[in-house]
């Protein structure tokens, strides 16, 4: 069944990436932001294209249906079918097979192109990134954990003080800690395991000074 940001953890395990953040920014001046995003697009498309396979197969199986040989006697044809029973095969079909897409998220994510996907996500994260202000930390130390659940893609963002010292790669590492907790039952230790990697690589390049402050807030963000 298809899963929200406010649904998918619960209040304890919304709380532990809340400890994990905090804890992970005691050794750092930079900031870290964990965002979890019900959605980065509706992508309308794929919810058509469901319907619409959902309608041919309908339409097949009742002309199957149709052309068995109920009598040997009698020859029938795909063509003899009544107006009246399969237009409303269709709609049903069309409103069943949209449905479906909407209430499960896999049936949904294979009518619609992962790199589409991908690209959405990398969008949305962006947004995200300048939406809640990273940009504006005092010395650029600013990193973003940003989860979309449809599309079950993560995308990892630092800002440019950060980047100068660590290439994609990096990124791409603790991207693959909370994908691989997002795949298995053990989601909130794919956050945790992030969170703590990236608090590790920060504490590392831009260590805490006597006169810190917490320049964001360290609650996940549910969007």
């Amino acid at each position: 069944m298809r899963l929200t940001s406010t649904t998918f953890l619960t209040d304890e395990e919304v709380g532990r990436i809340n400890a994990a953040v905090k804890q992970a920014e005691l050794e750092t001046s930079g900031e870290i932001v964990a965002v979890l995003a019900t959605e980065s697009e509706s992508y309308d498309r794929g919810l058509f294209l469901c319907a619409l396979m959902f309608s041919f197969l309908a339409v097949c199986a009742l002309v199957g249906f149709h052309l068995l040989p109920f009598d040997e006697h009698l020859v029938y044809f795909a063509w003899e079918l009544p107006v009246f029973i399969v237009f409303p095969t269709q709609v049903v079909a069309l409103m069943l097979g949209y449905y479906c897409a909407m209430q499960f998220p896999g049936l949904h994510r294979a009518f619609v192109p992962h790199a589409y996907m991908q690209q959405q996500v990398d969008r949305a994260a962006r947004s995200a990134f300048q939406s809640f202000r990273l940009t504006h930390t005092e010395a650029a130390t600013g990193i973003m954990i940003y989860v979309s659940l449809l599309e079950r893609m993560v995308v990892v963002l630092a800002d440019r003080s950060i980047n100068e010292k660590h290439d994609q790669a990096t990124w791409d590492g603790v991207r693959d800690l909370l994908t691989t907790g997002l795949a298995s039952e053990s989601s909130i230790q794919g956050f945790e395991a992030a969170i703590a990697e990236c608090g590790r690589i920060l504490s590392k390049d831009f260590p805490i000074a006597p006169d810190d402050t917490n320049e964001l807030p360290n609650h996940l963000r549910m969007i």
